[in-house]
């Protein structure tokens, strides 16, 4: 990858400012509730009684798959870095190559 954008720079350009005129309040209030939804969410992994960490649950899904509750507790953390993954590919094709 040479830097280029994926996409036509007009319309990346047009977009990025459309984003900011439309989403700034919104974006703000989505970074808000992720706050503290994290908030709670580690307030929860922390109340979690350590000894139980080893024992499992068999979920509704994926024909009943069997998870310890360390596992399950990782979960939030897997869904949260594949949508980062997600960003950073949209990132990548509006050519943008920085890590922010």
């Amino acid at each position: 990858m040479d830097g280029t954008p994926l996409l036509d720079p007009a319309k990346a350009e047009h977009m990025a400012n459309l984003m900011k005129a439309i989403a700034h309040p919104v974006r703000l209030r989505v970074l808000a509730l992720l706050r503290d939804g994290t908030d709670m969410l580690i307030s929860a992994i922390e109340a979690f009684p350590e000894e139980h960490l080893t024992d499992t649950v068999t979920l509704p899904f994926g024909g009943g798959v069997t998870r310890s509750f360390s596992e399950i507790l990782l979960m939030p953390y897997y869904h949260m870095i594949y949508h980062l993954g997600q960003v950073n590919y949209i990132q990548t094709l509006y050519g943008d190559r920085e890590m922010h």
